[in-house]
């Protein structure tokens, strides 16, 4: 088996058939032997209803995976891969006819040291979502993922989205698959984030190079419920709590409750210049962003005094 593309869904079937059905209308290299992988996250749906009826048009493998946990999906996922390449990808995207091609010939070209990812469009189910607060927003599974040009990125913070990146087998099982305290749903009622991030920077720490393939390009979609302002402001506060050690203080200063002063003064100034913005009728949503992430970066800083 070449490659094997890993699908983790839960509760998600309608959109679930229309990513089967953009697969299926993707350009196959000649020779290429492939197969889909479906871990089914304790769905309660139709999700095995429909996989079964695309199974007489495409080389699925339904897995189940019974706890609830998108890293624990993909570590099924993984344990039941043929492929010496692994493609990750949502069950709410639709592909560009030579995505599947362009993984291929990328990873015919460079075998070893490497991981490679795509370019990712939003679909936005609301198109009234304010546009300046989508540009603040750095969260990839809302806003999209795209950089300049092809190759090794020039940033070296830069990361692909879980939604549209491949690797080897060979260097994921070194590795010893995701970490299942990271991810959706790694604690019951959470929304935690990282386990994909986690894995390149393993994969980074062992000398593999990142390459971006503009080529292989998804579109994503975004239903409206993940574009509220609640929604919007819990992905926030969890980029803020998983990337907390991102924020620049000085360890010396200050503290209370393990968190540095800097983040309570940060927090109080950003809430009162969103509430005097709402107030003036012109919102600014680089406070609401600031206010949500520094709230984050509070947690993080709590919880990792408490260990």
């Amino acid at each position: 088996m070449n490659v094997s593309i890993i699908i983790c869904t839960w509760n998600n079937s309608k959109r679930l058939a229309i990513t089967l059905e953009s697969i299926g209308l993707c350009r196959v290299p000649k020779g290429l032997r492939w197969e889909i992988i479906v871990v089914n996250n304790n769905c309660t749906d139709d999700t095995n209803a429909v996989v079964n009826r695309y199974k007489e048009r495409l080389p699925i493998v339904l897995v189940n995976e019974p706890i609830q946990g998108l890293s624990r999906a993909k570590n099924a996922g993984l344990a039941a891969v043929r492929g010496e390449l692994i493609i990750f990808t949502d069950d709410d995207v639709k592909f560009s006819s030579n995505w599947l091609e362009a993984y291929w010939n990328a990873y015919s070209r460079m075998p070893t040291g490497f991981f490679w990812g795509g370019a990712v469009e939003s679909e936005f189910e609301d198109s009234k979502v304010p546009p300046q607060l989508l540009s603040l927003v750095k969260d990839y599974s809302i806003v999209g993922f795209e950089l300049p040009w092809a190759g090794v990125p020039d940033n070296p913070n830069a990361r692909f989205i879980s939604a549209n990146w491949a690797c080897t087998k060979k260097e994921l099982e070194t590795l010893g698959g995701f970490n299942t305290s990271l991810g959706l749903n790694a604690v019951q009622g959470k929304v935690l984030l990282g386990e994909e991030t986690d894995m390149m920077n393993r994969l980074l720490s062992k000398g593999n190079k990142m390459w971006y393939l503009p080529e292989a390009r998804i579109q994503h979609y975004v239903p409206k419920a993940k574009t509220t302002l609640r929604h919007i402001s819990q992905r926030i506060k969890a980029l803020g709590e998983t990337y907390f050690r991102g924020l620049v203080y000085n360890p010396s200063k200050p503290k209370l409750c393990g968190v540095p002063l800097l983040v309570y003064r940060l927090i109080v100034t950003a809430q009162l210049k969103w509430v005097l913005s709402q107030l003036s009728g012109r919102p600014d949503y680089s406070q609401f962003v600031g206010y949500w992430h520094y709230c984050g970066v509070w947690k993080g800083f709590f919880k990792e005094k408490k260990t």
